[in-house]
């Protein structure tokens, strides 16, 4: 099977039938979509250090659109450097689709793990906030 652009990357990255018109959840990108994509590095560069909730970042093994190399991963971690948890993983045999790909369930699985240890994070720094403090001790 052939390749299917930047967007999606090979076709044997996904099952068949991903690519029939008929099964296609989406409307045609207006050419305009692309015009945010290129200013969005200097926008992380700006938003990144406010960011102090947990994040997961998930990058296609097969990736165009992202740069992920060492260097990339490196200026993202020192970017959120104000984020509780970070964690940065390369999905591996996916395209940019991950959600779409072959490797659709492992990815949604993690992401639901992740979501789920963030909301017993929460949840245990909101049972510690409310419990009765023991008054300083003067001395």
């Amino acid at each position: 099977m052939g390749d299917r652009g930047p967007a999606w990357g090979a076709e044997s990255l996904y099952p068949v039938g991903t690519f029939d018109t008929e099964n296609m959840p989406s409307l045609p990108i207006r050419p305009s979509g692309y015009e945010y994509g290129e200013g969005w590095p200097d926008t992380f560069r700006t938003l990144a250090p406010m960011i102090s909730i947990p994040v997961r970042l998930t990058f296609a093994e097969y990736e165009r659109y992202w740069t992920f190399d060492k260097a990339s991963i490196e200026e993202i971690r020192r970017l959120l450097r104000n984020v509780r948890e970070l964690h940065i993983e390369i999905e591996p045999e996916a395209g940019h689709n991950i959600s779409l790909s072959w490797s659709a369930l492992s990815h949604h699985r993690k992401i639901l793990t992740f979501s789920d240890r963030c909301i017993g994070l929460q949840a245990a720094l909101s049972a510690s906030s409310t419990l009765p403090r023991k008054p300083p001790i003067d001395g």
